[in-house]
């Protein structure tokens, strides 16, 4: 298999999703053994992860430069003439800002509707529906580019039914997931939403050659900020057992800067792959964090898993390798005319095939 530039952004991709998963279990320990209010170890997690790559900003800067992507014209913000009413001699730098507004609110959106829908429905209800945006993806980009439909291919489709599919099995919530409908269910949806946009908006502003060291870091600070903000407006007791934060305990602090760390490696790393992976492909492959969250469950927390579950994972499975497969060879038809000659039918006899094509050459001679 040829390592192409998309091939190298699917495989940072899954390294990026295998760190979200363990970020996850991480995070389910948090919450568990140091009662942690869900959006303050949000903004905790997410200011390590910003501390450490502001840090190294420099450095990943020159490993990563700009401009390395495939070029797209199409944006979001033209889509919808977002930058008609601002003077030309500002547009481009108010474009970057933009962007870089609309990367960090959709995917903290995303994962702050997931919070609410964890508290409200549960954790298995919750992360189904948030894998929703395995499907959202394609629906949204084959709405935007429209008439345009061939940017999602059938086997990418297909690929997408398999994920989904693979999901559901994989969440263990069994018919329950279809039983009612709740508030928390809705946030569940936004959070797909939220997530599936977040995949669309960073490709788009990648594949117009922004620093992905800058996305990924304003991704976080802004994840940061709000999360913070947002936690301790709505439950200050967080800081009631400890009275302030720096007296959480020295495991707590090792936790949340590891996963912070894990994060910021995490979010980098798609960004990257984000340049030139397709969307729906980086929707898909990104999935798999479910299974990643599942086996390191299984592994560190001695969590079991149902036969439900292991079919989930192989479904999921087989439903990104066929969406990362590489595409049949097309075959020249005219290639093949000018090089092969006439095939023989069951019908037909060879030497007589032979002998008409000698007298089709001498009637071409005696014509000249």
């Amino acid at each position: 298999m040829e390592w192409t530039p998309a091939r190298v952004g699917e495989a940072q991709i899954l390294v990026g999703t295998i760190l979200f998963g363990t970020c996850s279990v991480l995070m389910k320990y948090c919450l568990e053994t140091f009662g942690f209010n869900p959006f303050v170890l949000n903004g905790m997690r997410s200011l390590f992860s910003a501390a450490m790559l502001s840090l190294s900003s420099s450095k990943l800067k020159a490993i990563f430069p700009e401009g390395t992507s495939k070029p797209d014209h199409f944006d979001i913000l033209s889509y919808f003439r977002c930058l008609d009413t601002l003077p030309s001699d500002m547009r481009h730098r108010m474009e970057k800002y933009l962007w870089i507004l609309l990367n960090g609110l959709t995917g903290w959106c995303g994962t702050s509707f997931f919070i609410i829908s964890i508290l409200s429905v549960g954790a298995s209800k919750a992360a189904f529906l948030l894998s929703l945006f395995i499907v959202f993806v394609p629906i949204i980009e084959i709405g935007l580019y429209y008439p345009d439909t061939s940017r999602v291919s059938p086997k990418t489709l297909l690929g997408v039914v398999l994920a989904f599919v693979g999901t559901y099995l994989l969440c263990g919530c069994g018919w329950q997931c279809a039983n009612g409908f709740k508030w928390g269910d809705l946030c569940g949806i936004l959070g797909a939403i939220g997530w599936a946009s977040n995949i669309i908006v960073q490709n788009m502003a990648l594949r117009r050659n922004y620093c992905v060291v800058d996305l990924s870091l304003s991704s976080v600070v802004m994840s940061c900020v709000l999360s913070l903000s947002v936690g301790v407006a709505v439950d200050l007791s967080f800081f009631k057992p400890y009275g302030i934060p720096v007296q959480i305990s020295a495991n707590a602090w090792f936790v949340v800067a590891t996963i912070g760390v894990f994060e910021g490696i995490g979010y980098l790393l798609q960004a990257l792959g984000f340049r030139h992976a397709d969307p729906t492909k980086a929707g898909v492959l990104s999935g798999l964090e479910s299974v990643t969250t599942l086996l390191v469950s299984h592994v560190f927390l001695g969590e079991s898993m149902t036969s439900l579950e292991y079919l989930g994972c192989v479904v999921l499975f087989a439903g990104s390798l066929v969406v990362i497969a590489p595409p049949a060879e097309h075959v020249d038809d005219t290639k093949i005319s000018s090089e092969c000659k006439h095939a023989v039918l069951p019908t037909e006899d060879p030497d007589e095939l032979e002998l008409e094509s000698e007298n089709n050459v001498e009637l071409k001679r005696m014509k000249k």
